[in-house]
């Protein structure tokens, strides 16, 4: 290999490596949480309080429904060095509280709509469906009994 491509191959590593260090941080922080649900939950499992984890630039945003001094130690001893990528943020429901809401709604929305997909948001803390384009005053009819069904709390929307 001549001179040129080496020095262009080193400095594409070069730059990988700026743009990969700050993530790395975020994203051992991840595994070791991964690692210890899976230890203590199985191998899908989480405890009651979490609702998800994202990496957005250098820091791992971890959602939870509890965020008191004993819930902090304990995220802080589960990433150890890795804690100051991590940002904690307390939010409304639980992945478990959001998945029972979701497979509840979308039980009720197929019976009428052209549901496609449906997943928990971790960002937006909310639950997503998507369908194909219903008729919108059939849709809202639908969304509206959704909202005042009292297991349903999370506020529905049906755009058009």
């Amino acid at each position: 290999m001549d001179n040129d491509k080496k020095m262009n191959l080193d400095s594409i590593s070069e730059e990988y490596e700026k743009l990969r260090a700050p993530k790395l941080k975020a994203a051992q922080a991840g595994r070791a949480i991964r690692w210890e649900f899976r230890d203590q939950y199985g191998q899908y499992g989480y405890p009651d309080e979490f609702a998800g984890m994202r990496i957005d630039g250098d820091k791992l945003h971890v959602y939870l429904t509890v965020l008191d001094d004993d819930t902090v130690s304990k995220y802080r001893d589960i990433t150890g060095e890795y804690f100051d990528a991590v940002v904690l943020e307390k939010v409304e429901y639980s992945l478990k509280e959001l998945d029972a809401l979701k497979e509840g709604a979308v039980d009720l929305l197929r019976k009428d709509l052209p549901v496609v997909t449906w997943y928990s948001d971790v960002d937006t803390n909310r639950i997503v469906v998507e369908m194909l384009e219903p008729e919108y005053e059939d849709a809202r009819r639908v969304m509206n009994t959704l909202a005042n069904t009292r297991s349903f709390a999370s506020n529905f929307s049906v755009g058009k």
